[in-house]
């Protein structure tokens, strides 16, 4: 019994099981912050038309999105935000993963700084090792097709033809009867 325990536990330490999702996370974030820069495209606008550098501004902005959602959103909704898809309505609590406060922005600070590039970098690794695992996912065989309702009839039809030759044979065959032998010769 001890051994069995010891040796569950060894079996369940020893897989490899994913500390952090982060390629789901960062997916998921991209997709809100893409619902969210869409529907209040005026009101960014604005606020970018009045930093100065509209490139700059509006990479600042988006990339404190993403990195306010990234931080703070969960596996669960992150899954629930990828199964949306584009398909996703923009709630309140998704809302308030990406929103920022957009008057603290100010026109000397809109470049991105060291912590924004960390954060690039590693969204880039994120997708690296996203492809080096899509490459080395083994290549499903094609499905087998599914029995047609030919293949069945003609099963069925090859058997009942077995079955009507093997009760043809059994039974028109004339059996010997000895009985009636020795009753004549009585």
């Amino acid at each position: 019994m001890v051994f069995g325990l010891l040796a569950v536990l060894a079996l369940v330490t020893s897989q490899d099981f994913p500390t952090e999702n982060k390629a789901e996370k960062f997916n998921a974030c991209y997709y809100i912050t893409k619902l969210k820069l869409s529907l209040e495209k005026e009101i960014l606008d604005s606020v970018v038309q009045n930093l100065g550098d509209q490139e700059k501004a509006g990479n600042r902005i988006s990339t404190d999105m993403l990195m306010k959602c990234y931080a703070v959103i969960d596996f669960d909704t992150a899954i629930y935000v990828i199964q949306q898809g584009e398909s996703l309505v923009l709630e309140d609590r998704l809302d308030d993963l990406v929103k920022v406060d957009l008057e603290s922005y100010k026109p000397d600070d809109i470049g991105l700084s060291e912590v924004h590039m960390k954060f690039y970098e590693e969204i880039k690794k994120v997708k690296e090792e996203a492809e080096i695992a899509a490459d080395k996912a083994p290549v499903q065989p094609p499905p087998l097709p599914p029995v047609g309702l030919w293949y069945v009839g003609i099963v069925i039809v090859i058997f009942s033809g077995f079955m009507f030759w093997a009760s043809r044979k059994v039974l028109a065959t004339p059996q010997k009867n000895k009985d009636r032998k020795r009753k004549k010769a009585n």
